[in-house]
Order: C-alpha cells, then structure tokens, then sequence
C-alpha cells in the first residue's frame, strides 16, 4: 500500500493498516522536502524498533544513510544522471541478516539517475554490497533486514533476477504471514 507523507504521525498510519515491511522509493534528494524527510525518519524508526524489512531505492539508499549519521557527495553526473553501468558485488560476510539462499551475481549492469550518493566509509553497522568505482550503490545492514540500492529496478522492462530475488528474500516472510495472503 503506499503511505501518506503524514510527518510524525506516518509510523502510526502504517501500524494501523498492518504495514509489514517498507520500500522507500525514489525521488529529490533528502533535505528537498521536510514532510517527507519527517515521514520517512519516523518510518524508519518504527521499522527498526520492530525489526521490519526495509528497501531504499536511490532517495530511499539515501535516506538510510543519513538517518545513521551519514553524509551525501556529489557523484560524476556524466556516469549515474539517466545512465547505465555495472555495478561489483562484494562479499557478504559475518551478517546477522543474510539472503535467504541470494547468491549476488560478480556483477550486475543497473540503471543510474542519481547526482548524490553514498561514499565510502559507511557509517554504523552498515556493509557495501555493491560499487561503481568509490561510490557504494548498494548496501546492506549488518544486524536489520535493511538493504539500499542506487538504482531503480521499477524503471526496467523486466527486473533482474537478483533484483526479484532481493525482494522475495526482504518481503516474502511478512507476506507470508499476512492473514489476507
């Protein structure tokens, strides 16, 4: 379902129509509008008090970055602004959260439409899933069953295996366990 921007009172919506699980979706950079930025921090919160999934895409990455302390740099507009690039997968070692039998592909061509991003290092209990170049376009969390990704897997004529995967992984649990399912 998607949720109203409703500042401090978000959480509650959510809670109240048996959200499961949040996507933060794309769009202008955080500090671009306050109600949303409210809205999304106080999911956020409420999504790690109950250890609820989260998927950032692109804004949503960002958001997850900075809702930890993180800060956003300006990334070469002439690689990531409406463009396509290889992505390289690292490693996903010592995680309390793992993909429930996800291998990550050696790499992976994705879109790109962003000018921010997230730059090495990470800040708390957050690992690099994958880069391009020194810029980290996805990443996953430690101890959460929080992941961001850079890019837009909505945007695609038909998503990538490991992008279905990821979802199934995050979201397949609390779909599961809906009554209505």
């Amino acid at each position: 379902m998607l949720l109203p921007n409703l500042g401090e009172n978000t959480a509650d919506y959510a809670k109240a129509h048996g959200v499961t699980g949040v996507i933060l979706t794309g769009g202008e950079d955080p500090g671009k509008d306050l109600c949303r930025d409210v809205s999304e921090c106080t999911l956020l919160s409420w999504c790690r008090e109950n250890q609820l999934p989260v998927l950032g895409i692109c804004r949503g990455m960002q958001m997850l970055h900075c809702q930890d302390g993180g800060q956003l740099v300006d990334v070469e507009r002439e690689a990531h602004i409406a463009k396509r690039h290889y992505v390289t997968f690292s490693a996903l070692d010592n995680l309390t959260f793992h993909f429930s039998g996800v291998l990550a592909p050696r790499d992976l061509e994705v879109n790109s439409y962003h000018a921010r991003g997230v730059a090495l290092p990470l800040c708390n209990d957050w690992q690099v899933l994958a880069q391009y170049g020194n810029t980290v376009e996805a990443f996953v969390h430690r101890y959460l069953p929080w992941v961001g990704i850079m890019w837009h897997p909505e945007r695609e004529p038909e998503m990538s295996a490991w992008d279905r995967a990821l979802f199934l992984s995050l979201f397949r649990p609390a779909l599961l366990s809906e009554k209505n399912v």
